[in-house]
């Protein structure tokens, strides 16, 4: 992807790592951006950031736009025909159902329930 289409990408509202030499990957911090400041030409320059530590002004350049799917990315038939509300409701009864018929171990091993005493 060449620079120009990455920056012109960014958005109000988009997510980019700041990029900082110093620091890992790992440990560059996340913001979201809040204002766009154009140059001459038109083009994005600079963008103002909302991180955690409060708001920063950052070029483009240092910037790394992280990638979501939006709900308009997704085509209509990716093939999910139930709603996640019935699908949770299932896994939730397949799994009270095979805890009451037998539990056993990761080494394979049955699981026997404890006998309490009623004293």
């Amino acid at each position: 992807m060449s620079l120009k289409k990455r920056n012109s990408d960014l958005k109000i509202g988009s997510v980019v790592l700041v990029i900082n030499e110093t620091k890992s990957r790992l440990l560059w911090p996340m913001g979201i951006v809040t204002k766009l400041f154009p140059g001459k030409n038109g083009h994005v320059r600079a963008v103002e950031l909302k991180t955690n530590k409060g708001l920063i002004c950052r070029a483009v350049q240092k910037l790394h736009r992280l990638e979501f799917l939006d709900e308009t990315d997704v085509p209509e038939t990716c093939g999910l025909s139930d709603s996640p509300e019935e699908v949770g409701k299932t896994d939730r009864a397949k799994a009270f159902s095979s805890q009451e018929e037998q539990m056993i171990s990761r080494r394979g091993r049955t699981i026997t329930p404890r006998e309490k005493l009623d004293l």
